[in-house]
């Protein structure tokens, strides 16, 4: 009788009761090479036993197989035979992919993260891995370079050359960025001495080293800089520095890092450093602390001079200056000055003294206040265009939750947000928030001259008293080609993009555009800005920046912005991320009267390339109200012109009010009679120079001789 055994694929016969037993063991034949084997075993029976393999082998193993089924026949000394077949596989690979790994965080989700895994099975030990691969022992290997959900396949060759794979399932990989460090400001170090400063701010990453590296070797030291906390690194001979930054992790130690530059400028000697703090000081203590708040963008005026210093987002100052005695005093603005005393405040910089520090205490009387401002890049047909919103909190109030509604022209497509609405929560004392609003120009060569205007409004849960600055407008006209590099200004009346009405305006919004159309990433770009005489350089106020920026000023009224780290790729690729902006506020100098020219241009630098000059922005200065004004020769006569006595003048139409004004608007009084088509002006008591004729009909010009 026979029985059949499946799981074992034994065969058994029996015979007065004595059976005879096989069991085979196949392996498999690897690498698609005729490499496999079985082995048969037997038990039972009577020995001797004889082997008959469908192959025609008569041993009890049989090797060198190609892959396929093997049938083995065993006879015992008594006749008795027992059956059993195996089967060889084809083995191309060694490891399992469902295997369970642990991936620890990669750098900046730049594929840098680390998976332990177990080494693969299989194939014939010791095992040979790509470089990326390290083999720690204790069954774990460590796999470099690992992309956040993306399978990885890591090659594995045993040491008979046999291909394998260990198959990465898809993990969260947590990105892990080092410190990023934006360099704030400088001190000058005086010529052959280590007394400059840097000041850092880690606006972004993880807790890690940050090294502060002399070109030349003089200093090196590593720093621990918290978050968000200016940190000032002192004792810093002159000359540019590397600034590493790094986070630990992983078994290997350092696994991310960045590279920054600064640099420190060198005074010639004799010379020294003015500093300071300026805050709002709540409690009228002249001490920084509590709940004092540090303001920023504060410029500050040292005579002889002048010179400038600018206040960073930590409130902290500082210039370099000769040896000398100086003032340094700050504009006021809804604010009253606690401490110093005096305004301007003296101070000397001198061999024994080459330190002076001034701190500035204030007391801010601005209640909740918030200020919009927008801008937008140019506009193509076919071509995505973008507008910046920035709404800062003038105040040192926290603002309350802030809603941003922008609209726009509903012929853009896709955009984004679809809502033009973006809910900024609150904004900090004196802090602010920009968002970017992007949109598709329409393909439609038709399209050009058309005007996309822009309207920003910002909403705040906490009362203001003042709302009219929560609103702003911009104008973009949609063009052809045109040069991404420029600057735009436009008066507090809008009323003409030419001139400055004396009665009608009181600042000029400046917003200067770039654009990365070089061919490769822009890491550094400097904003330089001579600031035209004409205008109060106290009265700077910042409006809106694309990226972080640090403002300071270089010699006499060179106004700079430094978007340091800025990473700005090139427009073939990332047309929208390829640009930029900053965007500031002037107000005119008392004294200027009509006819002057107020006039800003600005340089803009990539990294070490030539300087970029924009277009030149001016506004000629006049004494009208901005309205369409009537034509002279049309409304008005002026006989004779220029006038030595009398003034003669024949209007058209009558007219009630009449006025003589000078070169500055100023309304004077000239003695003059009617006359039958007009009326006689006495102007021999006028010194000589251009004056100008005001009537409800219009306006006109003439010449005292």
């Amino acid at each position: 009788m026979r029985n059949t055994i499946a799981a074992i694929l034994l065969l058994c016969f029996t015979l007065n009761g004595l059976a005879v037993e096989v069991v085979v063991f196949p392996e498999p034949a690897r690498c698609g090479l005729n490499n496999g084997s079985v082995y048969a075993s037997v038990t039972g029976g009577l020995p001797p036993y004889s082997f008959s393999w469908s192959n025609g082998a008569t041993t009890p193993s049989i090797t060198d197989l190609a892959p396929g089924d093997y049938t083995v026949t065993v006879t015992d000394g008594l006749s008795n035979t027992a059956e059993a077949t195996a089967t060889v596989a084809a083995l191309f690979q060694m490891g399992d992919p469902g295997m369970p790994i642990q991936i620890q965080p990669d750098c900046m989700g730049m594929c840098t993260g680390i998976a332990l895994a177990s080494p693969p099975y299989g194939g014939i030990q010791p095992y040979s891995y790509p470089p990326n691969v390290f083999d720690a022992g204790a069954g774990q290997l460590n796999i470099m370079g690992v992309c956040p959900d993306v399978y990885t396949t890591i090659d594995v060759i045993d040491v008979g050359g046999c291909p394998g794979s260990i198959i990465l399932v898809p993990g969260t990989v947590a990105a892990v960025t080092p410190p990023v460090v934006t360099v704030q400001s400088s001190t000058p170090a005086c010529e052959g001495q280590s007394n400059g400063t840097m000041t850092l701010l880690i606006t972004s990453g993880a807790a890690g080293e940050v090294a502060v590296t002399h070109s030349g070797g003089q200093y090196s030291q590593t720093h621990y800089p918290a978050l968000m906390v200016p940190y000032v690194v002192n004792g810093l001979p002159a000359g540019d520095y590397q600034i590493h930054s790094s986070i630990q992790g992983g078994p290997f130690g350092t696994f991310c890092f960045l590279d920054f530059t600064g640099s420190v400028p060198e005074l010639p000697a004799p010379c020294g450093t003015i500093s300071g703090l300026v805050f709002h000081d709540a409690d009228q203590d002249c001490n920084f602390g509590g709940f004092d708040l540090p303001i920023p963008n504060k410029v500050m005026e040292i005579m002889p001079g002048p010179s400038y210093a600018i206040s960073a987002w930590d409130g902290n100052y500082q210039r370099g200056l000769a040896f000398g005695n100086f003032t340094i005093g700050q504009t006021l603005n809804n604010e009253t000055q606690v401490c110093p005393p005096a305004n301007p405040a003296a101070f000397t910089l001198i061999a024994g003294a080459p330190q002076a520090i001034v701190d500035f205490a204030n007391v801010s009387n601005m209640p909740h206040d918030l200020g919009v401002s927008v801008g937008s890049s140019a506009a193509r047909p076919g071509f995505p265009t973008q507008v910046w919103v920035t709404v800062i909190n003038g105040s040192p109030f926290p603002s309350g939750d802030v809603t941003i509604d922008l609209s726009f022209d509903p012929l853009l497509l896709n955009p984004s947000p679809a809502s033009g609405q973006w809910n900024v929560g609150v904004i900090p004392p004196f802090g602010w928030e920009t968002r970017t609003f992007q949109a598709l120009v329409p393909a439609d060569i038709d399209l050009l001259g058309t005007v996309l205007s822009y309207t920003v409004t910002a909403s705040n849960t906490a009362s203001e008293a003042n709302t009219g600055n929560n609103t702003a407008a911009d104008d973009m006209t949609i063009t052809g080609s045109y040069d991404p590099n420029d600057k735009q200004g436009i008066t507090s009346s809008g009323l003409s993009p030419t001139q400055y009405f004396l009665a009608q305006d009181d600042r000029i919004d400046y917003t200067v555009r770039f654009q990365n159309t070089g061919t490769d990433t822009a890491f550094t770009v400097v904003v330089r800005d001579e600031v035209d005489t004409d205008f109060d350089i106290t009265s700077l106020e910042f409006l809106g920046a694309s990226h972080a920026f640090t403002p300071s000023f270089g010699e006499g009224r060179e106004l700079v912005f430094t978007f340091a780290d800025i990473n700005l790729p090139d427009s073939t690729t990332d047309l929208l991320g390829s640009q930029g902006f900053i965007s500031f506020r002037l107000k005119p100098k008392n004294d200027i009267i009509v006819g002057d020219e107020l006039e800003n241009t600005a340089g803009i630098y990539f990294d070490f390339n030539p300087p970029i000059i924009t277009n030149t922005v001016t506004h000629v200065v006049d004494f009208s109200t901005g309205q369409a004004q009537v034509q002279e020769q049309e409304h008005m006569r002026l006989l004779p012109n220029p006038a030595n006595d009398v003034l003669n003048a024949f209007v058209t139409s009558w007219t009630l009010s009449i006025q003589v004004l000078t070169m500055d608007g100023r309304s004077i009084q000239v003695p003059g009679t009617p006359a039958l088509d007009g009326f006689q002006l006495d102007v021999r008591a006028l010194p000589a120079g251009l004056y100008f004729i005001k009537t409800d009909a219009g306006t006109a010009r003439f010449v005292k001789q």
